[in-house]
């Protein structure tokens, strides 16, 4: 009150006091009253009303098909904009990582839009020009590998249903699949919407087993029959336990592999799929060389390299002692535990860890240093599998710096094609550089979060690696086929190679050969296929194309963004519909609109995240409410005319 009393003795001069009687105390509190309600308002109103105003997602519905491990996920999300005014809005979904956005379209008025894809340069000047002219247009553009985020304009009170599709191909690890839908609050805007999450899946091996994790309340299953199930979860409001996670095995086919055609009426395409198990391949896992490369520079120091001793201690003892290993601690310096490896004896691998928990970060960064001494402690060793796993969170920045040159002395090092596993820490390292060496040594490279579970990351990786089974794997196919292999050259424990082709026609026989070494010497399993008896899916030719777009990629990251690549990696993604780095999905509805509903756009052309017209967004904040505090004055004065009249 004493400010009140403040303002009215300042702004409008004349006002009675207290001692004036009670006509006077009627109008010193009016006066008060829409001064301390009017302040009040300008200070709190715009906040909340702006907050459950603004446009949110009212219902998701999720449909997810799973076809002899290739799966293809339905995102539908209702939007509804509860304001009075137009309003834009921006959200973000992340999917996994080795999956495509294949579809993207908007359903309102009655009516459905549906995406086109486009390059992306393209596709942000065909979304600028759009928002300019005033027109209705949304914008899907590729925010990372994984994470996308589309924009859409709504009218006032108006509802509208985006619809998501992505296509991944599940590869199987530690004997298991593993589908994992990401589902958090952000991804819903803030949201908590109702939720529906339906499966179908099927194989044409038989279903060992499935589980659901961290939603198991709420999900039903029910089993069609061997070689299918369909699962259901859903809840009127959404609660956040992680990520949606369906894990399930099937039962092993033929050693030589099972096949999969398709007839398109001009060409076969096939998909083998090979993973003979372990009795298959000389009873038991071969014994492996493993040399860890391990970053100590100064920027490991702290939470990074606890996480990195926690999980080599864990890794370390899953060694057994048959398989041999060694140290390479790199900063400005290179050193190493033994020289060369040594057998995972139990003397040996608790000295390591008593060694590794001893080691501090400090100095710079001799990357090529370390990897090339790591590759010439590998030697050739009959029916041995040699792996090198490098962990680091920086860039070369002492000895060879030069990313190129790096890389071509890890060729030249690398005679005995070793596969060398990057794990790389933060959001400086350079992802790519990491990529590219990995792939160019037939392995690949992870992206370790740095988060609570990061040795849990860690661990896992290594469980993929550590029961090696089969290397130097070749494949061949008669009649001849145009194929592209998902994985490596070498086969561990749990998992699979699968490889897709092409063949000319429709030839009724497939012949398959399949050459390379485990742990009893060379090996190799033959078979022919009776296409003509065998069930012909259409999702063969979609796999195919994935391969092809997932391959260009690859060879860009190793080879440099040439145009001739690019243009490949473009044209064959926009022919198939899918949204990659060079490629946009586009909804340009052409539906004119007020000028004062256009959105604003941030420099790479993605739609800024406004939950308040263009028009407001241009003035201060609080700036809606100066009509409010004008006749807030405007009445003051009136009553203090109406008194000094009274007098």
């Amino acid at each position: 009150m004493v400010f009140a009393q403040q303002f009215y003795a300042f702004y409008i001069p004349g006002l009675p006091n207290c001692d004036a009687g009670g006509e006077g105390m009627k109008v010193r509190n009016w006066v008060v009253v829409l001064v301390v309600g009017g302040l009040a308002a300008l200070m709190f109103a715009n906040i909340p009303a702006e907050a459950a105003m603004s446009p949110s997602v009212k219902a998701v519905d999720v449909s997810i098909s799973i076809n002899n491990s290739y799966a293809v996920t339905r995102v539908s999300e209702e939007i509804v904009n509860p304001s009075g005014t137009a309003a834009a809005a921006t959200f973000n979904f992340q999917i996994p990582e080795e999956a495509f956005i294949s579809n993207f379209s908007l359903r309102l008025d009655n009516r459905t839009y549906f995406g086109q894809v486009v390059p992306a340069q393209q596709a942000k000047e065909a979304y600028d020009k759009a928002v300019s002219e005033g027109r209705n247009a949304a914008l899907l553009a590729s925010r990372g590998k994984s994470m996308f985020s589309y924009s859409v304009n709504l009218k006032p009170g108006q509802t509208v249903v985006a619809g998501l599709v992505f296509e991944q191909f599940l590869r199987q690890k530690d004997g298991a699949f593993v589908y994992s839908l990401c589902l958090d609050n952000s991804t819903f805007g803030g949201s908590s919407p109702s939720i529906r999450v339906a499966s179908a899946i099927s194989y044409s091996s038989a279903l060992e087993s499935l589980a659901i994790q961290n939603y198991t309340v709420g999900t039903s299953i029910q089993w069609q029959s061997a070689g299918s199930v369909s699962t259901s979860y859903q809840a009127s409001r959404f609660s956040c336990r992680g990520d949606y996670v369906i894990r399930y095995s099937i039962a092993k086919g033929a050693a030589a592999g099972t096949i999969t055609p398709y007839y398109d009426g001009r060409d076969t395409y096939f998909m083998h799929v090979f993973e003979p198990g372990v009795s298959a391949l000389g009873g038991s896992p071969m014994a492996k060389q493993v040399v860890f490369v391990l970053d100590r520079s100064g920027s490991m120091s702290g939470q990074k390299i606890a996480q990195v001793k926690t999980a080599f201690c864990g890794i370390i003892r899953q060694l057994r002692p048959e398989d041999s290993f060694d140290l390479v601690y790199f900063s400005s310096s290179v050193s190493t535990w033994r020289g060369s490896p040594v057998k995972a004896s139990k003397a040996n691998v608790d000295a390591a860890v008593s060694d590794m928990k001893a080691l501090t970060a400090g100095g710079c960064t001799n990357f090529n240093g370390a990897l090339g001494k790591a590759l010439d402690m590998i030697k050739e060793r009959e029916n041995t599998a040699a792996i090198v796993v490098m962990l680091t969170d920086g860039q070369p920045t002492s000895g060879v710096t030069n990313k190129n040159t790096i890389r071509s002395e890890v060729r030249s090092k690398n005679t005995l094609h070793t596969p060398v596993y990057c794990l790389g820490f933060g959001n400086d390292v350079d992802f790519p550089f990491l990529k590219a060496l990995s792939l160019e040594s037939g392995a690949r490279a992870l992206k370790i979060s740095v988060a609570s579970d990061a040795a849990d990351q860690i661990k896992d990786f290594f469980g993929t690696v550590a029961d090696p089974l089969m290397k130097d794997i070749g494949f061949s196919y008669y009649p001849g086929a145009e194929t592209h292999l998902l994985g490596g050259s070498c086969l561990y424990g749990g998992s699979q190679l699968v490889v897709v082709g092409r063949m000319s026609g429709r030839p009724s026989m497939l012949s398959i050969q399949v050459k390379g070494a485990d742990r009893n010497g060379s090996t190799g399993f033959s078979a022919s296929y009776d296409l003509s008896r065998m069930a012909q899916d259409s999702m063969v030719v979609r796999f195919y194309n994935f391969a092809r777009i997932n391959e260009l990629l690859d060879r860009i990251t190793v080879e440099g963004p040439g145009s001739a690549l690019v243009r490949e990696a473009t044209n064959l993604s926009v022919e198939n519909g899918f949204v990659t780095p060079y490629t946009s999905m586009l909804i340009d509805i052409g539906e004119p609109r007020p000028a004062d509903t256009a959105q604003s756009l941030i420099g790479d052309g993605a739609p800024e995240r406004s939950m308040r017209p263009a028009a407001s967004l241009a003035m201060p904040y609080g700036s809606e409410l100066i009509p409010l505090a004008l006749f807030i004055v405007l009445v003051a004065a009136a009553l203090r005319r109406r008194y000094q009249g009274g007098l």
